[in-house]
């Protein structure tokens, strides 16, 4: 398996930003702006999704769990979104996204645009129709382009 450990927070720029952790489960971590925080701010450099995936060659699976910020991360994937086959399975919470004034709208709005199909996938593993929004509830969803959904399902 090829993977690669990084000390940083997926987000829109490469700015310092400052990173808490949280009191949901064990290993909830956020970005400043979020509510029940637990700790002092840590300073950690911004990455882009563009910058981690760089050169390789394309074909893969990102998954993202950002409590709130996955559409922040996605806008700093833009060329990864164009240019490469790419499999994304984000945990998306829309009440969280709401706080931000974004909604799971805007994260499937995002991924269309650059020709992703998103699907909701739930805790049994079941794949819901294309573009099946849950609304309130927490759930994962598998964002493909459709030459890769003919052998995802």
């Amino acid at each position: 398996m090829n993977y690669k450990h990084v000390a940083a927070v997926l987000t829109d720029s490469t700015e310092e930003k400052l990173f808490y952790h949280g009191s949901g489960h064990s290993n909830s971590s956020v970005l400043a702006g979020a509510t029940k925080i637990q700790s002092d701010p840590v300073p950690v450099r911004g990455v882009k999704i563009d910058n981690l995936v760089g050169e390789r060659n394309g074909k893969g699976i990102i998954k993202l769990d950002l409590e709130s910020h996955e559409y922040d991360a996605l806008l700093g994937g833009k060329d990864t979104l164009k240019n490469k086959d790419v499999i994304y399975i984000i945990e998306i919470n829309p009440s969280l996204l709401n706080k931000k004034g974004e909604s799971l709208y805007s994260v499937f709005g995002l991924m269309s645009s650059y020709g992703y199909i998103g699907r909701g996938i739930d805790d049994d593993f079941n794949i819901y129709p294309e573009s099946y929004v849950f609304g309130k509830k927490t759930m994962n969803y598998i964002f493909a382009r459709s030459s890769c959904w003919e052998y995802l399902l």
